[in-house]
């Protein structure tokens, strides 16, 4: 710690964000638990000690400077360092709530076009339409529209977000495609939250559709 905390408590809050925002940054690139931070103790040091011999009382909320080691990552690929910390990236409560949905879907817990449905729901909400989206998170609108099209009218009896009779299922190359798209929205809300220089994503940065 480079900052003086009178609890672990706070040295956990105020590290906890910024641990998060690395997490979520290696999840997105390398997949579900990338790289993990556990917590496994705290050095508690006493800035003012009183001189050998004087009786003392130590209250652990006020009297102390706490030094929180944040310690062990367990990773799925081998490296040989830390990946960087992210410095355009931030895990928001949307990229939070964003990602949570989708690793959810990973998991089986929910199918692909609820889950990406309500994700471009997310960012819509935020810029007030998919207009207004499309120009916050500078994300040309054919990349919305295509993914509304493909989540909100597709699916079967166990995948479609609604009952249309006519509906058919994403095929194997639009479901990756709907992935992609979804992964790159939430890095995206977290770039925008980072105040991060925006590039405009278009539908050229994903693989073609028929």
């Amino acid at each position: 710690m480079k900052e003086h905390h009178p609890t672990v408590k706070s040295a956990q809050e105020r590290v906890g964000p910024f641990l998060r925002s690395w997490e979520l940054d290696n999840e997105l690139q390398y997949g579900t638990n990338a790289m993990r931070f556990f917590y496994e103790t705290a050095e508690v040091i006493d800035r003012n000690p009183p001189p050998p011999g004087a009786s003392r009382s130590i209250q652990a909320a006020d009297g102390i400077s706490v030094s929180v080691t944040c310690v062990a990552a367990e990773m799925s690929v081998g490296k040989a360092a830390y990946p960087s910390p992210p410095s355009t990236f931030v895990a928001s409560p949307d990229v939070i709530t964003l990602w949570n949905r989708f690793q959810g879907y990973l998991e089986d817990k929910e199918p692909l076009p609820a889950m990406a449905y309500f994700c471009l729901t997310v960012l819509q909400a935020r810029g007030k339409g998919r207009t207004g989206a499309a120009k916050l998170y500078r994300v040309h609108e054919d990349v919305l529209h295509k993914l509304g099209e493909l989540t909100s009218d597709r699916g079967d009896d166990t995948t479609g977000r609604k009952f249309l009779p006519s509906r058919s299922p994403l095929t194997p190359q639009e479901a990756g495609w709907v992935e992609d798209v979804v992964r790159t929205l939430i890095r995206r809300v977290g770039e925008h939250a980072a105040g991060a220089p925006l590039r405009q994503i278009n539908m050229s940065d994903f693989r073609s559709l028929p």
